[in-house]
Formats: structure tokens, sequence, C-alpha cells
């Protein structure tokens, strides 16, 4: 089968060469007859390039699809993490029932967000059954997206590419290496995906029909992990604002996102609380990282914070690379000392924190925090939640990632100049894109400074996504520049 597929879509490729090649050398004859030969040849052409096109992009899904589903499984890896039998237990609870929405902690069990338990009820709470619904999940996702970025292309060669490189990066095992693992992540990232392919669609068709859409991805994504109803509500006020220095007929629109967001936003907030979930995050920060600095410590204590002496005695020079340092914070978890502590946390730890970031924005921008330490916001192949590659997944794990920073940056002040010069709203997507990750890098790291490396694997993921789809709408642009028009 893969054979047969690769063999198709070699064909097909130089086809589209071939036909891109004849079209563009066929020139406009001056006479009647002679011009109406030329346009029954030219959109003969132009009906061959578009039939090879879609020919090469569903030969290429096929073969992306039978991939996913013959990845050689993890066994059961999944077992060695307590959050999956938390999204199995929360996914028992009626859809009715608050206990599916916002439940309280028990013994053995921790609340989670509703998202991921909400995809365990179409696999009758079964976590082998997960899995696999998570592949298809997945493929469903990147199909959208690169349906709905090949839209904004024109150029048919570019558009191949395009969807040839995509799906190539979408085999990156530092994505698809959490499909063999039923926590949050790979359904996270999913959703991430499908979202984006939701912001690219309001922009282009500025409609009810996107607005609703945007917001319904926005909600169940919201709810896949704790830390993005604050990113996507960040990322609608900031839409909003844009909209009415540049478009003034998106006012209402854009109002709509936002107002329909901060309900779910406070909802959020309040299952959180409920759930408790917000206390042994702030702990791990407390622990790890403020306890580390006697101002801080100072500053917390005068906020009502107990226990100062004992947090910097116990947690001073605390290193969690290390065993020793992991093993000592995971057993003060139930360690009674820090019970005080942690009730504190748990009524007012949450307000305090965040009135702690707006008086020291220099811990919120990470400041004291060391090169190396930062750093951990551009994790990726973090292989200790699931085993190595192998087969043709070790291509793309090898080849990825490409791009530096410093690439990254360049091309998004090229996306901002051709949007300052086309007023073309889609080169604004990749700068509101990165104005997503850098609300998601600060309260991400300054929420949990434990696992950072866990939550943050998304960054380089989308600085890789960025940059391909860049260049390729910055090829696209120059290669169609004298025809070009909104196509968003």
């Amino acid at each position: 089968m893969p054979y047969f597929l690769f063999v198709n879509i070699r064909a097909g490729f130089i086809n589209i060469f071939w036909l891109q090649y004849v079209h563009e050398k066929i020139y406009l004859p001056t006479n009647h007859s002679n011009r109406y030969i030329y346009r029954m040849k030219s959109s003969f052409l132009k009906a061959n390039l578009k039939n090879s096109y879609y020919f090469i992009l569903i030969s290429a899904f096929i073969y992306f699809f039978y991939l996913l589903i013959s990845m050689p499984e993890a066994g059961t890896i999944w077992k060695f993490f307590w959050d999956v039998n938390d999204y199995r237990l929360q996914s028992e609870s009626s859809l009715l029932s608050k206990d599916f929405y916002f439940p309280a902690p028990k013994k053995w069990f921790s609340p989670r967000p509703f998202t991921m338990s909400l995809m365990y009820k179409f696999v009758n709470s079964d976590t082998y059954r997960m899995i696999w619904f998570q592949k298809y999940f997945y493929f469903f996702s990147v199909v959208v997206l690169i349906l709905m970025l090949n839209s904004c292309i024109k150029n048919y060669i570019i558009k191949i590419i395009s969807s040839i490189f995509l799906l190539f990066f979408f085999s990156w095992w530092n994505i698809l290496g959490w499909s063999n693992n039923a926590l949050s992540e790979f359904i996270s990232v999913s959703f991430m995906f499908l979202w984006i392919a939701s912001i690219i669609w309001y922009y282009k068709k500025k409609s009810i029909l996107s607005v609703l859409t945007l917001s319904i991805i926005s909600l169940l994504f919201s709810f896949t992990r704790d830390s993005w109803p604050y990113v996507i509500l960040a990322f609608f006020s900031f839409n909003f604002i844009v909209q009415l220095v540049l478009d003034k007929k998106m006012n209402f629109k854009s109002l709509l996102l936002l107002v329909f967001f901060i309900p779910v936003f406070l909802f959020q907030s309040y299952t959180m609380k409920v759930g408790e979930r917000n206390v042994l995050p702030m702990f791990n920060s407390l622990v790890i990282r403020v306890s580390q600095n006697s101002n801080y410590l100072d500053w917390f204590e005068k906020q009502g914070m107990p226990d100062k002496k004992l947090i910097a005695t116990n947690f001073k020079g605390l290193d969690i690379t290390t065993n020793e340092g992991m093993i000592k914070l995971y057993r003060s978890y139930e360690d009674t000392t820090y019970a005080k502590l942690l009730k504190w946390i748990l009524t007012d730890g949450k307000t305090v924190f965040q009135k702690f970031l707006m008086y020291h924005p220099s811990y919120l921008l990470l400041c004291d925090q060391t090169t190396e330490q930062v750093n951990r916001i551009y994790a990726y192949n973090v292989d200790r939640y699931y085993n190595k590659p192998n087969g043709f997944f070790i291509n793309a794990h090898n080849f990825f990632p490409v791009f530096n920073n410093f690439i990254f940056y360049v091309l998004m002040v090229a996306c901002f100049v051709l949007f300052y010069k086309t007023k073309d709203e889609f080169f604004l997507v990749p700068i509101l894109i990165v104005f997503f990750i850098i609300i998601n890098v600060l309260i991400t790291y300054n929420a949990d400074t434990l696992e950072v490396e866990r939550h943050l694997y998304f960054t380089v993921i989308l600085r890789e996504l960025l940059c391909i789809v860049s260049v390729l709408f910055i090829i696209d642009y120059f290669i169609n520049r004298h025809k070009r028009i909104n196509t968003i």
C-alpha cells in the first residue's frame, strides 16, 4: 500500500509541474480565433492542475492515515501516570452531573478539566480505545488545518508542497509520541490545531457561522488544560483591540467572541477552585522558585502566607533536576507539616499570587531564572512520557526542529511588513499566534515551575509550524503579487 501511494504521488507531482510549466509558456495570441483556442486550453490546463492537486492531496492524506493506524503501540505506558485514571473516573459521571464538570477531590482522585473526560465518553471510558480515538481525532484536526491553510494559497505548486511538508511535520514524534499515552497533551495539541484552523476561517469568512465555530472549539480547547482559558481570553482581548483599529466592520463579531468567552473563563476558574487544581502547582512554585529568594518570601509572609521559615529551611537550594530533589518534593505533598500552607493556598493563594506577579514584573518575565532554566520553554522530544520512535517516524524525528529563534523573528517581521503593505489580514494571523505563544509561556511557567518541559512542548511545535507556513505563504505572495487579491 505505501509503495502504491508513493508511485501515485510521484506521478501526480510530475503531472502538476508539467502542467504548470506548459500553462506559463502559453502566450495570448492576437487574433480572435486563436484567442478563443487559448482560453479553451488555459481552462483545460487549470482544471488539470486542480485535479492533480486534489489527487496528490487525497493520496497523501490516505498515506498519513495509514502511518497513524500502523504505529507500533507502546504497551501500557499510560498506567504509570495517575492523570489517566483521573480522566477515566471523571468520564464515568453523567454529562448532566456536576461531578463531571466540577468534581471535588477525593482519595485517589484529582479533578481535571472536562474535555479529556468528554473524549473518554466516546469510547465508553476505555483507555485502550482512547489511544485509538485520539489518533483519529488528530488526523481530523491535521486535515482541517491543512485544508484551511491551503485555501489561502493561490499557486497549486505551493499548495502541494505545503500539504506534503506539513504532513511530514505532523509525523514528528515530538507530537505523535504522545498518542500512545492517554494524557491530555495529545488531545490538547489536536484542539490547538483545530483552534488555529478556526481562527483562519474566522478571518477568511467573517461570518456568524465562523464566529460560532471558533467559539465552540475555543470552549472545548480551553478545558483541555487549566492554562488555556487565560491564554484564549488574552487572545480574544487582543483580537478585539486589533479589529477596533483595522476593521470596524468586525467590531461586533470580535466583541461577540470576547463576551462569549468571559463566562467560559469564569466557569473554568470556578471548576478549578472546586477541584482544588491550583493547590499543587502553586505549592510547586512557592517551594521550587519563590523559596530561593528571601525578598519574595518576605512579601508573601506580609500577605498572610504561613510557614515562611519552614519553606526557607526545607527547600532552599532544592534541585528538581535530581532524583533526590524530586523525591523530597513528592513526599512533601503528603506531609502534614505543610497542611497549614496548603490550606492557605486553597483559600487565598491564587489571589495573592496574581497580585505578586503584578508587583514583581521581573518574576513574571522570568528574569530570576538562569538561561538553562528558561530554555526549558523550548523543550521537545520529552520522551520520558512515551517510547522512542521507529520506522518512518524516525525521519521527522531526526529532521525537526529546523528553525531557530532568529529565523522565527525574521519571518514574523516579514509577515508584519507584508501585512502593512497589503492590508491582507492573513499576514496578521502569525503575529496573533506569536502573542498567543508568549502569553502561554508566561502563564504556564509561572503557574507551575515543576513540569515546564511537559507543559510547554507546544512552544517549539508552534514555532516550527509558523515558520513553515510563513515561508510558504511569503513565497506564494511573491509568485502571485501581480494578481493577488485579499485571500482572507
